[in-house]
């Protein structure tokens, strides 16, 4: 009986763990849910946020510089056709809008 016990505690003290760790994650999600949107690329909270036609979600600057590095011009995610006039600037939540549009047409 003594093994059994041992063997329930090591059972129970993952679950409190994990329980715990639920509990944190909900917290991060609520916080990070307030402070905007994840960019694919940097998996940061997205600076001048913009959406692909194919619906992946991006910081201006991070799909500025992965279109002009990468000569495909295909979404780092699904590898969709991108370009720089394939983007939708997103404004507000906490987003002013700093996008400036006329740099989305250059290729």
């Amino acid at each position: 009986m003594t093994n059994e016990t041992k063997g329930k505690e090591k059972a129970t003290t993952p679950d409190e763990n994990s329980t715990r760790s639920d509990g944190e994650k909900g917290d991060t999600d609520d916080t990070e849910s307030n402070k905007g949107f994840e960019c694919n690329i940097c998996l940061e909270n997205a600076t001048d946020p913009v959406v692909s036609y194919c619906g992946h979600l991006f910081c201006w600057p991070c799909i500025n510089t992965w279109l002009e590095i990468n000569s495909k011009n295909l979404c780092p995610v699904c590898k969709a056709s991108i370009g720089k006039d394939k983007v939708v600037p997103l404004y507000g939540r906490n987003n002013p809008g700093k996008v400036d549009p006329s740099t989305f047409h250059r290729l």
